[in-house]
């Protein structure tokens, strides 16, 4: 344009063309409806004029950048790649050519031709519908076209003709005799343009326009789960709600289309925030672990220091000690501001986004940790605190921990012994047996029991009844595997008449010690293995012991 030096698009009508009249008319009616519609995805028309042959023009806003077909086939070749188009981006552009076709839509225009080739991107994002050529319309735009041709201003096709690109091609707009054109079909257009955006190939395949034709109107595409690919299921939805085969079965408008997807952007641009926030926090929870083992390690080295010391010993004795327990308590308060910093920041992640599952894992991890320490120190406001918001923040991984519930393996010789489980409950401030249950024979194999302690009375035809204490913990599996071995421990049942009236076999298994936070100098909490052994039921007698006394002299 050398009036207002700028360089412009000047789209001529083809010398073959000149006298094909519907050719004609529909140069003529792109040029009207694209200038009437004046919206920035849609190209500015400048001029419009006749060459000296009767050949029509038009010049338009010179569209550079590159094909929305172009920038899907690169993502779903190359990935997210750092620095290239990614899926988010390609949502991106397809919300913009949502909200131009909704623009159309309002001004009486239907596209009927939409598909990723008249998608235009430039360098900054900006999205542009194209080739307006064989859009219907109607109001003001056909008045319009009126005055400046003898076409008929309603259509610029014959009616029921099959107008458009197959692969995006509504199913009664696929129909030849077919005049159900309307905005569901530019609707359908673009559900199909998203499904080539999702899987990176069109719904429709075929060697030829007409294989294509009659896929089209056979029936639905392959439907996107099939692709094999992880996609986002709102979108997918969207997608398939689009291309449904009735057109009063799918969205009311393309406004409607634009709003979905406008709130699924939003949504991911809220996740990416709250992931940002979440990352930024991460390195704390480790940071607060290594100060709380640093701080047991000091308490470790401190009692070993005042082992040996009495109490009665020097101040100097003892003051090294001391300063040890000072330490770790100091590396304990910092830990828990670290830990209230981590568990502050991850609720202001969900405050963003919520039910964020990578916010939600963590705190659920963090509740976890604090349920097991009070649930070992036996306080239990905070374990029921703790529990509480586990629940609250758990998916799922934590479920079966949860539950409470543990597994038994116990195998014996002989095998086929009968095992009945009585768990030990709390009553009038002792324990006492209740809840009897049958586990059935020998072997078991994680036999399942809620959590708690169980005496089981394990019986075999033969052989003396054995008794055997279970404590199971949440999801813990009560094995017969001895420390440094491999495979079971096989718990061998004594004959008949092996033991005396006095005697009591204590089978071997695990054990827990310690961990009584009540009692003075008590030990810390263990979980050891003892080797069976029989032990007598009753304290020895002086008169026992002196018949004991007389066999060794």
């Amino acid at each position: 344009d050398r009036s207002l030096d700028r360089p412009v698009a000047m789209k001529i009508l083809l010398p073959s063309a000149r006298l094909n009249a519907g050719a004609l008319r529909r140069f003529e009616s792109e040029a009207v409806v694209t200038a009437r519609l004046r919206h920035p995805g849609i190209v500015a028309i400048h001029d419009q004029g006749m060459l000296d042959d009767g050949r029509p023009w038009f010049t338009m806003r010179e569209v550079e950048g590159r094909t929305l077909t172009e920038l899907i086939d690169e993502v779903h070749a190359a990935g997210d790649t750092p620095g290239r188009w990614d899926q988010s981006r390609l949502v991106r552009a397809f919300a913009a050519t949502c909200r131009v076709v909704a623009y159309a839509h309002a001004q009486g225009v239907i596209h009927r031709d939409l598909k990723p080739s008249n998608i235009m991107v430039d360098a900054f994002g900006e999205v542009r519908v194209m080739d307006w050529g064989v859009a219907l319309f109607g109001g003001a735009i056909a008045t319009r076209l009126a005055t400046c041709s003898s076409a008929s201003p309603d259509r610029l096709t014959v009616a029921g003709a099959v107008v458009g690109t197959p692969s995006y091609m509504a199913p009664e707009q696929a129909r030849e005799g077919s005049d159900r054109h309307g905005p569901a079909s530019d609707v359908y257009a673009l559900g199909a343009i998203l499904y080539q955006v999702l899987s990176g190939v069109p719904p429709y395949l075929g060697d030829s326009v007409t294989e294509v034709l009659v896929r089209v109107r056979a029936g639905p595409p392959p439907p996107l789960a099939s692709r094999g690919l992880i996609l986002p299921a709102p979108l997918v939805r969207i997608c398939e709600h689009a291309m449904q085969r009735e057109p009063d079965r799918r969205p009311a408008d393309a406004a409607s289309m634009a709003r979905d997807v406008g709130d699924w952007l939003d949504g991911e641009v809220r996740r990416a925030r709250a992931l940002e926030v979440v990352a930024e926090v991460a390195p704390l929870a480790g940071e607060a672990r290594e100060l709380r083992e640093h701080a047991t390690a000091l308490r470790r080295e401190a009692a070993g220091v005042l082992g040996p010391v009495a109490p009665h010993d020097p101040i100097e004795r003892k003051i090294g000690a001391w300063r040890l327990y000072e330490w770790a308590e100091t590396l304990c308060n910092r830990s828990a501001l670290l830990e209230a910093r981590y568990e502050q920041r991850l609720h202001a992640a969900l405050h963003v986004m919520p039910e964020l599952p990578e916010a939600q894992d963590r705190l659920a991890d963090l509740y976890r940790a604090r349920l097991v320490e009070a649930e070992a120190d036996k306080r239990q406001g905070e374990a029921i605190r703790a529990e509480q918001l586990l629940r609250a923040n758990d998916r799922g991984r934590h479920r079966a921990w949860l539950e409470g519930r543990g597994v038994v393996t116990l195998i014996t010789d002989p095998p086929g012994a009968r095992v009945v489980a009585a768990r030990y409950v709390a009553r009038d401030r002792r324990l006492v047996l209740d809840e009897v249950r049958e586990l059935g024979a020998t072997p078991l194999r994680r036999a399942m029991l809620p959590r708690g302690s169980y005496r089981l009375r394990i019986e075999a035809d033969g052989c003396e009844p054995v008794l055997y204490p279970v404590r199971l913990s949440r999801a813990e599996h009560w094995d017969g595997i001895a420390p440094g071995s491999r495979g079971q421990q096989v718990l061998s049942l004594p004959t008949a008449g092996t033991l005396g009236p006095a005697d009591c076999l204590v089978p071997g298994g695990w054990f827990h010690a310690g961990g009584d936070v009540e009692a003075l100098d008590g030990l810390s909490a263990r979980r050891l293995w003892v080797d069976d052994f029989v032990v007598r039921r009753f304290p020895v007698t002086n008169a026992e012991y002196l018949v004991f006394l007389n066999d060794l002299v």
